[in-house]
């Protein structure tokens, strides 16, 4: 199966299907993070949001990130208010438990234009977090140079229409909108579910 589900000179779209976080029967209006995790994983696992969100909260996800973190206290907020937003950590080990192997995932804190398209070169998603809701987890999927956009699958829908649109499978974000470092984090994880090049 090719991991391509666009192939053009100037633009490439992955096949990683799109998921509504709005069907999250655990937390809907706060899931993204597991929702695009879910979508970074899925052409090479089948595991739902909700078995995500699940494993992120779990017991085992929160001593190995303890045993891990021990003085960082407020990566363990995450616990008591049983939300992953803006912890990064806590879809890392949850993608390395699912994977198997941390060499295959990669919590990236130098986020460029060139690495978002490297990766969609190589046949992989990015999971960003930016501005569009406060602070949102969205995927990039693909891009298109001559159009100058992001191709994401956003979780919530279509940011373009204020979410009026729920639907935001390979919506066509801005790169000029997108400023990494004002408007998105320069934080991102990598994800190589099918094992084929470290990250």
């Amino acid at each position: 199966m090719s991991r391509f589900k666009i192939i053009k000179e100037k633009k490439l779209v992955l096949a990683h299907p799109w998921n509504s976080q709005r069907d999250n029967k655990f937390s809907p209006r706060s899931s993204c993070n597991v929702t695009s995790l879910q979508v970074a994983l899925s052409l090479d696992f089948s595991i739902t949001d909700d078995e995500l969100f699940q494993i992120a909260n779990s017991e085992e996800i929160k001593n190995i990130i303890k045993q891990k973190y021990p003085k960082d206290t407020w990566i363990l907020n995450f616990f008591t208010k049983k939300t992953a937003n803006e912890v990064w950590v806590v879809l890392v080990e949850t993608a390395i438990k699912i994977i198997g192997d941390a060499r295959f995932v990669k919590f990236h804190q130098t986020l460029t234009r060139e690495l978002i398209i490297s990766e969609i070169n190589k046949g992989y998603p990015v999971i960003i977090c930016g501005k569009f809701t406060g602070g949102h987890f969205i995927t990039i999927v693909g891009y298109d140079l001559e159009k100058n956009v992001w191709i994401v699958n956003d979780s919530w829908g279509d940011w373009n229409t204020g979410y009026k649109i729920v639907n935001g499978n390979n919506a066509e974000y801005s790169m000029e909108k997108l400023i990494i470092g004002s408007f998105l984090n320069r934080m991102a994880i990598l994800i190589h579910a099918d094992k084929r090049i470290i990250t």
